[in-house]
This record gives C-alpha cells, sequence and structure tokens, in this order.
C-alpha cells in the first residue's frame, strides 16, 4: 500500500510538472510570435518638413524665364529668396526678431552691395508699427505706418496711397481694400474650410466701378506642404509680404493644392484664362512636383526639397 501510494504521488508530480512545461512553452511562443510581429511592422515614415520650393516660370509672352527658389529652416520660416534670371539674380534674405516676427528683409543683386533692406517695427503688444525701406546707403527712402482696430488694420504709404486688412473672428484676411491717388480696388476672400474658394477683385477710378475680376479655385485632397508655413507665420505670410500677398503666393494660401484657377473678367472676356495644375506625389502623399498651365500652355514647373 506504501509503494501504490508512492507511485500515485509520483504520478501527479509528473503531471503537474507537464502542465508547467506546457504553459512554459505556449508562454514562450506567444512571445516570440509577438517579437516577430513587431519586427514585421514597417518603421513609421518620418514628417517630412519642406527646405526648398523651386518655381521655374516660363513667360512665353516675352520669354524673360526666370527661377525663384524659396529656401526654408526647419520650423518652416523662409530666410532666403532668390530670383535667378538669364543675365542676373535677387536675393531676399529674411531675419527674425526673438518673436519670430520678421525683423528684416534686406535685397540685393548678383555680386552687388544691397539694394533695399525693409526694416520692420512693432509696437509693444508685437503688432506691426511700420515697415521702413532704407537704401544701400542707410537712407530712408519708403515707410509703411499701420494702425490697429479690432479686426482691421490700416496703413498708409505716404500721401496718397494707403489700404486696410479686414479679419474675420478667426483672425484671417477676408478683405482687402487699397486707395491710390487715382485708382482703388477691393479684394473680397471666401473660404471653404481651410482653402480660398473665390477671390473678388473690384477696381475703382476715383468712385467709379472699372472693371471687375473673379478668381475661382478648385482643389484635390493632397497635402500642400507650404500650407503650415503659412497659416503658423500668419503675419509674415501676409502683410510681412505684402507684395507677394494673394500673387506670388498663391501657392501657399490653401491646405490642399490647387487643380484649377478660373480668372474671369467682367470687362474683357478676352482676358479670361484658366490655369491647371497636376501634382505629382510621393507613396507617403508628400508633393515632389507639379506643372503649371495657362490655358494648356506650360508656363510653370515646381519642384519640393525635404529635411
Amino acid at each position: 500500500s506504501l509503494l501504490i501510494e508512492y507511485l500515485k504521488n509520483m504520478i501527479f508530480i509528473i503531471k503537474q510538472l507537464f502542465m508547467r512545461a506546457k504553459l512554459f512553452l505556449l508562454a514562450a511562443c506567444t512571445l516570440i510570435m509577438a517579437c516577430s510581429s513587431d519586427d514585421d511592422k514597417p518603421e513609421p515614415n518620418p514628417e517630412l518638413k519642406i527646405k526648398k520650393f523651386i518655381r521655374m516660370v516660363y513667360n512665353t509672352e516675352t520669354n524673360q524665364n526666370y527661377t525663384l527658389t524659396r529656401t526654408f529652416d526647419e520650423s518652416g520660416k523662409p530666410i532666403l529668396q532668390t530670383e535667378e534670371t538669364t543675365n542676373d539674380a535677387i536675393y531676399r534674405e529674411f531675419t527674425y526678431n526673438s518673436n519670430i516676427l520678421i525683423s528684416e528683409r534686406i535685397r540685393s543683386y548678383q555680386n552687388n552691395p544691397v539694394i533695399v533692406n525693409d526694416v520692420f517695427h512693432y509696437n509693444s503688444n508685437n503688432e506691426i508699427d511700420s515697415i521702413t525701406s532704407k537704401s544701400s546707403q542707410g537712407d530712408d527712402y519708403d515707410t509703411m505706418i499701420f494702425e490697429h482696430f479690432p479686426n482691421k488694420i490700416t496703413y498708409n504709404r505716404g500721401q496718397y496711397v494707403g489700404g486696410e486688412y479686414l479679419y474675420n473672428a478667426n483672425g484671417v484676411i477676408t478683405e482687402i481694400n487699397t486707395v491710390g491717388d487715382i485708382s482703388n480696388s477691393s479684394t473680397t476672400i471666401t473660404y471653404a474650410s481651410d482653402n480660398i474658394s473665390q477671390i473678388i477683385i473690384r477696381n475703382f477710378n476715383g468712385q467709379t466701378l472699372t472693371d471687375t475680376q473673379t478668381v475661382s479655385f478648385q482643389y484635390d485632397n493632397g497635402l500642400n506642404v507650404l500650407f503650415p508655413y503659412f497659416q503658423n507665420n500668419y503675419f509674415n505670410s501676409t502683410i510681412g509680404e505684402y507684395h507677394y500677398f494673394l500673387t506670388g503666393s498663391i501657392d501657399y494660401l490653401s491646405k490642399n493644392n490647387y487643380t484649377q484657377i478660373t480668372y474671369t473678367n467682367s470687362d474683357n472676356s478676352n482676358h479670361d484664362y484658366t490655369i491647371t495644375k497636376n501634382t505629382t506625389y510621393d507613396a507617403n502623399g508628400y508633393p515632389i512636383s507639379s506643372e503649371v498651365k495657362k490655358d494648356n500652355v506650360l508656363i510653370e514647373e515646381h519642384i519640393y526639397e525635404y529635411y
């Protein structure tokens, strides 16, 4: 009977050891499979940051072609813009203050001294107070003075030129009015989410409306890598670069990349035309190049470079 009891205890111990071995093997297999599964997962694609945006512009009427290259730092601020023609190049260098607002914009020609230095001044609230243009000798020759009101910024540039920027509740420009010594204009901007859907430009001679231009936009669903710079540096993108906004900045203004822009003129339908853009994306959805045509004639090619 003692032998039988002994054998029963041994069988029980062996069963326990066997069960533990099975549990150990099962846990080990699960761990190995989990590790193998993690190893098989692709590494997440790093977020690319725009480094250069290159516009090759073909002027079919004058054959005065040029290449405009804008270089950004890793935070998305432009630090240099180069406009190269066949015989010359213009450089615009941007510097910023501690509040990441433009402090100077320096323009020079190829191998020549500084031509123009635009100096930006701000009030105690970090609002633009004035922009003074200085010659290469340091002389002031042009100044824009700004005043701030609720949802509006006004400016004047000498005795006869002035205007205003009007903002909506989201702090986005919805209207730009300019006043000159002879002609005036009013520009209304309409948005659909984060894309500009329409721009209407009304030109006046005194109080008389002379013509109206309507600019209508269509978009794809692709990522516009220039838009975060524009959105995150809104002042720098608009008033800070007043001579580019709505003209040279058309590629920056919206979250998606435009596919078509239609221009219609109330005064002369011969001035109507259509711009189309075909953007090529990489496997991760980042734009790498695009072609722009005016009435099916190639007028621009774009190249994107990233950090």
